[in-house]
């Protein structure tokens, strides 16, 4: 049935699913237990979304692969249409195969579970998803009870603007029709086409993961209409638009077409547009972006608040800046890269005693060690080692604890207060922020 194209679909949809440009320092750890649960939830769906989150993050994929329903998101895929067992079961199989979401996440991304709500019959469990490249991501899952037992039917990603049963669905269903001969008929436009062109699906991941947007643009002008205007292509025009340059016209052209296609309320878009107007330094389209995000997650993920604050910063704006960052400290004192940003914006406004005070709370909640030694031969931290609160600082903390950095490997450089968006654990990669990557 196709299992080899079968494999670059879901290869497909998750890259594009999981490939949001907002890059924002590591993932974080997580923070206490501030979930939004709606009242009408079974508590049993929300132990269940909990054991995902903790699951993933012990880098154990198994809550998700062993519990992730392939009938259900079958059916959903299908729309109402039906075909043979013989064919759904021959589909399952080599989707589950595939497939394995779980898998994917586990050991390269962190979760953090923001809201539950029920909305008729489903209940659904929202995640932040941070990777270890800073790639931020919400996914949705749906929530169904079978035979007693918690199970994941769908989940709804952000950055498609859709259930992951939508995206594969419409372009899998080729596949299924070339097995059941009686489905033929009931093909639209659009999935006969799909069929035809699975050689250009490969060839535009191809040149995507090689950074070759001039060969995704002439490869994407070579698809019929139908397929230009599917979503999945669309997002790939925009990936290489963004390679070409922001004030390119590939690029614009590629936000226009995806405007023209996305629905109200699609917040994928909004994922992309987000990083596109900072560095366009178009800063109340940027605010803007983020705040239909805070529509889309019910205002629940205090992520947000820390890029709004980031761009405060950037317009000079560093009263607003200091607020929306403390907000976010505040809402999730666990997240890390806040409190760097926070730095940031105290040392653009040379508040040395507070820069240090808020140094010092990265050392008592996430255990590191600042090195005097590694600021003072870094130019990034030049402006406060040269203060009086600086040498208090040194001269209060040589007193308490001898200096062990002559005698041990020193710690790997915090990044530097002028730029948040530098790695805040590993000095060898510095992703940068609200970038495309």
């Amino acid at each position: 049935m196709g299992f080899r194209f079968l494999r670059l679909l879901i290869i497909a949809a998750i890259s594009v699913s999981a490939s949001v440009f907002t890059s924002f320092g590591e993932g974080e750890k997580q923070g206490p237990d501030t979930v939004t649960v709606g009242k009408t939830v079974d508590a049993k769906f929300v132990d269940f979304a909990k054991r995902v989150e903790s699951g993933i993050n012990s880098k154990d994929p198994s809550v998700i692969n062993s519990n992730f329903n392939f009938d259900i998101f079958f059916d959903r895929m299908m729309g109402g249409r039906k075909v043979s067992d013989k064919t759904k079961s021959e589909f399952i199989e080599g989707f589950s195969k595939s497939f394995a979401f779980g898998s994917k996440l586990a050991g390269t991304t962190k979760l953090k579970l923001l809201k539950m709500e029920k909305t008729g019959t489903e209940t659904r469990a929202l995640f932040r998803a941070l990777d270890s490249a800073s790639a931020l991501v919400y996914l949705n899952f749906l929530l169904l009870e079978q035979n007693g037992k918690v199970c994941i039917g769908d989940f709804y990603t952000a950055t498609l603007g859709e259930d992951m049963s939508a995206a594969i669905g419409r372009n899998a269903v080729p596949v299924i029709a070339r097995s059941d001969s009686s489905f033929v008929g009931k093909l639209l436009q659009k999935e006969t086409e799909f069929s035809k062109n699975t050689d250009k699906l490969s060839q535009i991941n191809a040149a995507l993961a090689k950074q070759d947007p001039d060969t995704v643009l002439r490869i994407y002008e070579e698809l019929p209409d139908c397929l230009k205007n599917d979503k999945m292509f669309l997002l790939m025009r925009v990936k290489a638009g963004i390679l070409k340059g922001g004030d390119s016209k590939e690029y614009k052209d590629a936000l226009a077409s995806m405007k023209g296609a996305v629905k109200e309320g699609d917040s994928s878009l909004d994922m992309i547009l987000m990083d596109f107007y900072f560095l366009k330094k178009d800063y109340p389209k940027a605010h803007a972006c983020i705040e239909n995000l805070n529509k889309m997650t019910g205002n629940t993920d205090p992520y947000l608040d820390a890029l709004n604050g980031n761009i405060f910063k950037a317009e000079g704006k560093f009263v607003d800046a200091e607020t929306s960052i403390k907000k976010a400290i505040r809402r999730e004192p666990a997240l890390e890269q806040a409190y760097w940003n926070l730095v940031s914006v105290q040392f653009a406004q040379k508040k040395w005693a507070d820069s240090i005070a808020t140094l010092e709370s990265i050392e008592k909640q996430f255990g590191q060690q600042m090195s005097f030694e590694n600021m003072e031969n870094g130019k990034d931290y030049a402006e406060l080692v040269k203060t009086e609160e600086y040498r208090k600082w040194k001269e209060s903390r040589l007193k308490s604890a001898p200096d062990t950095s002559k005698t041990q490997p020193p710690p790997p450089v915090q990044p530097p207060p002028s730029d948040t968006s530098k790695k805040t654990t590993n000095g060898t990669k510095k992703p940068r922020m609200l970038e495309p990557k």
